[in-house]
């Protein structure tokens, strides 16, 4: 492994998106491995449920791009959460009426149908699931994206490369909601 990305500095300050996209596939693997490294494999152990309690739902990813939803997962696994993935929005809908999830974590620009359209037809889904908390991944941070997504119905708004913070903070807000769950 590289020096400098196994460094505590490399993690100090946040990578632009034209730098990743510069450094291409080889920067994503070396996050991934980085991410991988660390937590469970050295030993760390699950984050500690309180007794008596059943372990949280699975948070639905959803992005057209692999390498996105497996950053994701990493990251979420490293919080002791499970996942499962989509990889559209057509998939994406066909999971929520099946399954429970704390919270959906949408990509905004996919093929087909965007992750704005998503949100509309999750909202004007019949029954609980329509009150899933859904928060949007973009890569996109101006005024009238997030205008734009707050319209849609999603619940908040993570850019790109999203960090442990805020997917931390969107997982504790989706937590103080009742997560979805369909017959």
């Amino acid at each position: 492994m590289h020096p400098t990305l196994a460094s505590a500095a490399a993690w100090q300050a946040p990578l632009r998106h034209s730098a990743a996209a510069e450094v291409g596939r080889g920067l994503l693997l070396a996050v991934l491995a980085l991410f991988e490294g660390r937590g469970r494999a050295e030993g760390r152990p699950a984050p500690p449920r309180e007794a008596g309690t059943e372990p949280a739902a699975p948070v639905l990813l959803v992005d057209d791009v692999a390498a996105n939803r497996r950053l994701m997962a990493v990251m979420l696994a490293r919080m002791g959460r499970a996942t499962e993935e989509a990889a559209d929005a057509t998939a994406a809908l066909a999971l929520l009426g099946t399954g429970r999830f704390a919270a959906v974590l949408m990509d905004v620009e996919m093929p087909g149908m965007d992750g704005l359209e998503a949100t509309r037809r999750i909202r004007a889904m019949p029954g609980p699931v329509a009150g899933v908390p859904v928060f949007a991944v973009t890569a996109h941070d101006g005024a009238e994206e997030r205008q734009a997504a707050a319209a849609a119905g999603f619940d908040g708004y993570l850019v790109k490369p999203v960090s442990m913070a805020d997917l931390s903070a969107a997982l504790a807000a989706a937590a103080r909601r009742e997560p979805a769950e369909t017959a």
